[in-house]
Order: structure tokens, then sequence, then C-alpha cells
């Protein structure tokens, strides 16, 4: 009796398996449902449909007309597209990325023109010593040429006479532009018979085209007479008025 019973179960487990596989292949594996509907005779049920497995062979009778579907239909038209969604919060800041390699140095550009010079602010000529012959020579002593512009001139210095020479301190000086004869800007004279030096102070504002030179001339009435320490200057100044 328990052998039966045990010959039953297996009978009935490969029956159970049969009919899984039969439930497996409705539909097709592509998807396909096939079927049969029944067309004559119009005697018997015209019209019954009844589903076949066709992946094992089952096929329709001769008074059937095969029928397949999809258990998918067929994709349909692309929808209007709706409208953009609302933009998402930033996300985070990515890590840098590594550096890139650097380039290849290019190669050194042609030297550029040399620029302006810049005119100076001032001028300066120096005379430490300068004998001077008696009237009427004449001795150009210091000059400058300043560069277009307006500019003050000035010559601080000192005339002498040569100690125990016997001689008389007697000298004059004379402040030109472009002479002698040229513009006549202004003089000093020394003078003094007991003493031994004086100073020699001239100073005045002009007009400079750049080629214009501004000469001291001095000379003396008397021997053993000289310049001594002597600084002539030329100062930009703006513009200038005349009242």
């Amino acid at each position: 009796m328990k052998r039966r019973l045990l010959i039953l179960a297996a009978v009935a487990g490969a029956l159970l398996g049969i009919v899984s596989v039969v439930q497996a292949s409705i539909p097709s594996p592509n998807g396909v449902i096939h079927g049969c509907y029944q067309f004559s005779p119009p005697s018997t049920g015209k019209g019954v449909l009844r589903v076949i497995n066709a992946d094992i062979g089952e096929q329709c009778r001769f008074y059937e007309h095969p029928l397949n579907w999809n258990i998918r239909g067929v994709t349909g038209a692309v929808g209007a597209t709706g409208p953009t969604g609302a933009t998402g919060p930033t996300g985070p800041t990515g890590p840098p990325g590594p550096t890139g390699a650097s380039g290849p140095t290019g190669a050194t550009g042609p030297t550029g023109p040399a620029g302006p010079e810049t005119d100076p602010s001032a001028l300066i000529t120096r005379v430490n010593f300068e004998g001077l012959a008696v009237s009427p020579t004449l001795a150009k002593v210091a000059s400058l040429n300043p560069p277009p512009g307006h500019w003050l001139i000035n010559v601080a210095g000192e005339g002498r006479v040569a100690g125990g020479s016997g001689d008389s301190l007697d000298t004059i000086c004379w402040l030109s532009k472009n002479g002698p004869p040229g513009s006549f800007l202004g003089r000093s004279l020394v003078e003094d018979d007991d003493g031994l030096s004086g100073d020699i102070v001239i100073r005045d504002v002009v007009i400079a085209s750049g080629s214009d030179t501004f000469d001291l001339w001095c000379t003396a009435f008397d021997d053993s007479n000289f310049v001594n320490s002597l600084r002539m200057t030329a100062t930009r100044v703006g513009v200038i008025t005349t009242q």
C-alpha cells in the first residue's frame, strides 16, 4: 500500500511538471498568444475561441481559423512634452581636478624701441676757479642749454682778488641769452678796494626754445681778479605771466 502511494505521487509530480511547462509556453516566449476560432460547421458552436500551445506543436483544427495576439499592444505615438519641472537645488561642489601640465615656454619677443627721453627738472653747472682778463676782454665763465620750457636761472658765486697782490677787487659779470651781444638778463658787480672777496648773485626767469643758451660773462678792471666756487642752475617752473 505504501509503495503504491509513492508511485501515484511520482506520477502526479511528473504530470504537474508537464502542466507547468505547458502553462509556461502560453504565451510564447516572444509574447504572442496563439488561438483558434471555429467558423464551421454552422450546426456546432460557430465562433468558439480557444487558446493553443503552438510551442509544443498544437494547431488549429480544419474547422478553425488561427487568431494570434500579443500580450502587449503596439507602442503608441509619443505624447506631447510636459512642462519643465522646477530646478532642483544646486549640488555640492565637486573636488578640484588635478593641475594640468605646464605648457611650453613661448619664444622671447623682440625688444621694443626705447622710449622718449624725459626732460630734466633742473640743470646745474659748477666753476671752481676762473681767472679773469682785464676789461674789455670778456671770459665766458659758465653756460646752460635747457630744453624748451620756462626756467628760473640762478647764478651764485664769489669774486676774489689774490691776497698780497696789491690789486683791487673790481669784477663785473653779465647773464645773457645767446650772447654776446644777445639779450641782456642781469648783472652783478663786485667792487672792494680793501677786501679780498664779494658775492656774485644774478637771478631771472626765462623762456627757452631748446636751442637757446644762457651764458655768464665776466671781466675785471684790475689784475689778479678771479671767480671762485660759482654755481649756475636752471630750474623748470610753471607758466610765466608778465605784469
